[in-house]
């Protein structure tokens, strides 16, 4: 079960990632960092539950 959530998150992720790289490219890394710091912030909180 946890390693299904896993691969749900990591395909979000990487369909989200590559959405907004083709949104615009110039924004992609400025993006992605703000991306990654969300969800470190929410893979925290959800460790916390566990």
């Amino acid at each position: 079960m946890k390693r299904a959530l896993s691969y749900m998150m990591i395909g979000a992720l990487t369909s989200s990632a590559m959405w907004l790289f083709f949104q615009n490219r110039e924004d992609i890394t400025r993006q992605f960092n703000r991306a990654m710091k969300e969800n470190k912030r929410f893979f925290n909180k959800f460790k916390a539950m566990f």
